[in-house]
Formats: structure tokens, sequence, C-alpha cells
């Protein structure tokens, strides 16, 4: 069975789908078995789809000129 460190480090790849089906068993068979880690899958869950929604803006043309002029002329 995983670990609560193994199912926080692998929830990504099992919230992808990622896992062979072996890999969901283990995964969800700690599920069941733990208090903590299902409220932590729901949390990245709901990150995820918050993240989904975020919408950015481009910067104005002016900005954009000025950082490009600012890095051109930049030296190490």
């Amino acid at each position: 069975m995983m670990t609560c460190k193994e199912v926080a480090e692998r929830s990504s790849d099992y919230l992808d789908g990622r896992f062979s089906m072996w890999e969901r068993v283990h995964f969800r068979m700690h599920l069941m078995m733990c208090k903590v880690c299902p409220k932590f899958l729901e949390q990245m869950k709901a990150a995820i789809l918050a993240a989904r929604n975020i919408t950015i803006d481009p910067a104005p043309a002016s900005v954009e000129k000025a950082a490009l002029d600012h890095f051109r002329k930049w030296k190490p």
C-alpha cells in the first residue's frame, strides 16, 4: 500500500490518468483507509479547477516594448 507521502507526491499523476491499473488500485486503497489523503486530493482537484479559470490579459504593447528594450541592453 502507498504511504501518505507517496500519495501527495503522485496525486498529479493520478489525477492526470498516468497510473497503471495496479497503481490506481493501491492509490485508491490508501484513500479508503486514510482520513487525511482524501481531503488532500479534493484540495488538489479544487486547485486545478481554479487554475483552469485564470485568465491573463496580454501586456500592453508599450510594456512589452519597454521590457524587450531593457533585455536587449542587458549584459551578463
